[in-house]
């Protein structure tokens, strides 16, 4: 069965919602299939999110981020921003990480910041 999604005013496929969203496309079948509507409104928080596999966090552990900042200088720019409102975004700039590996980071930094202090 093709399900369907409405989004912005288009009709889109679930393959299509879920590259749009980053939603794995199983977690919106399995709404459809339990009766769920496919789309909810929390889904938004979600657009545009990067999902980080383990072999790209291993990779950034031992060579770095994205950008080319070690874990050290991560650290260090966080002093300058730590407690700003939009702390995570900002985290998330510097780093080029998605959504929920760069709150993961931003509590390990946190942490760290707290054992130091």
């Amino acid at each position: 069965m093709i399900y369907e999604v409405e989004y912005q005013g288009r009709k889109l496929t679930i393959s299509q919602y879920s590259a749009i969203t980053g939603i794995c496309q199983d977690t919106l079948r399995k709404r459809a299939r339990s009766g769920q509507p496919i789309s909810l409104p929390t889904d938004a928080a979600w657009t545009g999110r990067r999902r980080e596999k383990p072999e790209e966090m291993k990779r950034q552990e031992k060579h770095g981020f994205e950008n080319g900042y070690t874990r050290e200088e991560i650290e260090e720019l966080y002093g300058h921003f730590a407690g700003a409102e939009n702390e995570l975004r900002i985290l998330m700039d510097f780093t080029g990480l998605g959504y929920l590996y760069a709150e993961k980071l931003l509590e390990e930094l946190k942490e760290e910041r707290r054992k130091t202090s």
